[in-house]
């Protein structure tokens, strides 16, 4: 049990060269993603010049990016942050942040802390910055004034979307008009529930700002194939190339184009008709991919598998994923009839596998001080709902399932090989003691209690546990403490 006697004056100190670091890192997770996009885009001329005409010093609002779901809005926000040096007089600062491409950048509070933390060392600014998100929002405004003729700054934000439901994905603190020297792009899809973010934006920007995301031409279509066939060294017959030509004409997203090429990359010259298909649009090729998936590695391992990503709180590690599959009983039986043996736990190996044959479609990303696993997009985890938790009863049993594994409880008799969840681990070192908190069950804990609608354990474990308020309060700050009481407040209306 810890003191809070224990907790001397150096903590706090230790915390903010922690969260510096922590910055940096997720600065650096941020620009490679996008050095990545920006290696792998082909074409987009027309949308980029569009782009470039609205980054004027006279245009001091909002610029927005918007299409459906895979038309490529990463890519091309990449690509204009790239590039905005050689459109931006002066020199040029550039901040981006592709929210979701880490855990952190989902949740509003964390991104704006983020953002007035990079802008106030851009502009060599001592300040002591809020944790609470009032504070920030003004804080954050304050520090866009101090962007200069000679050394202007642009923002690039993708995917406001994706923002967790903290805040009511408030983003009243980007300025109706910004300040002068300051450029902000932001991009949104504006399919489905996010056409609700593009209202938002609507309102604090003009229309001309709002610049649509066409679809692809057949010439830049005709070149990505092409550019990827010489990549790859491949070639394919007239009938595969012109069926692979005319699938991705009739649906001209780039998240199509490239779900369609790697199909493509499984037919040989002797596959068989029925064999050379491609499903019409992203949700179909999804389907598609898991339904070979299940066929190859069982319909239970799949189904669980793809249930953990799914609803896991911003990607779920290696070790979790492997300890609640060896802790579920349907897939452990299922594995035991493929394997012809029983095993304690689910195999490695076959993990292994999983992950060689989803490839790019599952993304290794940064969140919680580790590295988990999460869905490539957006839709691949929408088809996963729809295909395997349909059911709400579905998702609260699997959130309860995330939910009794970080408070160490099983559904199983005896004993099952499972890693252990303390609040903290303790390090000592020449007589100094030295706390490593589990930030994995600080988080997750209270996330999926809440879910799950779990909530006479919730007050008993989290809300109303003094060692596990203690414990989240040192390891981040009182005010994830009361993120977590709004949470489970506006869950209960």
């Amino acid at each position: 049990m810890i003191s809070s006697k224990d907790v001397p004056d150096r903590l706090h100190r230790r915390r903010k060269q922690a969260f510096k670091k922590h910055n940096d890192e997720e600065i650096l997770e941020h620009v490679q993603h996008g050095q990545a996009l920006v290696k792998r885009l082909i074409g987009r001329e027309m949308i980029l010049n569009k782009l470039r005409n609205q980054l004027t010093p006279l245009n001091r609002r909002l610029i927005v990016l918007c299409g459906e779901a895979g038309c490529g809005k990463s890519a091309i926000t990449a690509k204009a942050a790239s590039l905005a040096s050689h459109w931006i007089s002066g020199d040029l600062r550039v901040i981006t942040r592709f929210i979701g491409a880490t855990g952190e950048s989902r949740n509003i509070r964390l991104l704006l802390l983020g953002l007035c933390c990079q802008i106030a060392d851009i502009y060599n600014i001592s300040i002591n910055l809020s944790q609470d998100f009032k504070g920030l929002v003004e804080e954050f405004a304050s520090l866009l004034e101090f962007a200069t003729q000679d050394k202007p700054l642009l923002i690039c934000l993708d995917g406001l979307d994706e923002l967790t439901e903290e805040y009511d994905s408030d983003i009243s603190w980007i300025p109706v008009e910004l300040p002068k020297n300051v450029y902000f792009i932001a991009s949104t899809c504006t399919t489905g529930s996010a056409s609700l973010c593009l209202k938002k934006l609507e309102k604090i920007t003009v229309m001309e700002n709002i610049l649509q995301i066409p679809p692809l031409t057949s010439q830049e279509i005709n070149e990505i194939i092409h550019s990827w066939l010489e990549r790859d060294q491949r070639r394919l017959s007239k009938d595969q190339y012109d069926l692979l030509m005319e699938s991705c004409t009739a649906c001209p997203l780039p998240l199509y184009t490239h779900c369609a090429y790697k199909e493509s990359c499984l037919w040989t010259s002797f596959s068989p008709e029925t064999d050379v298909y491609l499903p019409q649009n992203i949700p179909e090729m999804y389907s598609r991919i898991l339904g070979r998936m299940e066929k190859s590695h069982g319909e239970q391992v799949m189904k669980r598998m793809g249930a953990y990503v799914t609803l896991s709180r911003n990607g779920i590690s290696q070790e979790e994923l492997l300890d609640l599959m060896s802790k579920d009983d349907a897939v452990m039986q299922e594995v035991t009839k493929f394997q012809k043996v029983s095993i304690p736990a689910f195999p490695l190996v076959l993990w292994l596998k999983l992950l060689d044959d989803l490839g790019e479609h599952l993304r290794e990303q940064r969140t919680d001080n580790t590295y988990v696993f999460a869905w490539a997009h957006t839709s691949l985890k929408h088809v996963c709902i729809e295909r395997y938790l349909k059911a709400q009863e579905s998702q609260i049993s699997v959130h309860d399932t995330f939910a009794n594994y970080y408070l160490g409880r099983t559904s199983h008799e005896g004993s099952k090989l499972c890693t252990s969840q303390p609040l903290a681990w303790v390090l000592e070192k020449e007589a100094k003691i030295n706390y490593l908190f589990n930030i994995r069950k600080l988080f997750g804990t209270p996330y999926h209690l809440i879910k799950s609608k779990n909530v006479i354990v919730l007050i008993r474990e989290c809300l109303f546990n003094y060692e596990f308020l203690l414990h989240k309060s040192w390891a981040s700050s009182v005010v994830c403490v009361e993120e977590d009481l709004r949470a489970a407040i506006n869950a209960d209306r």
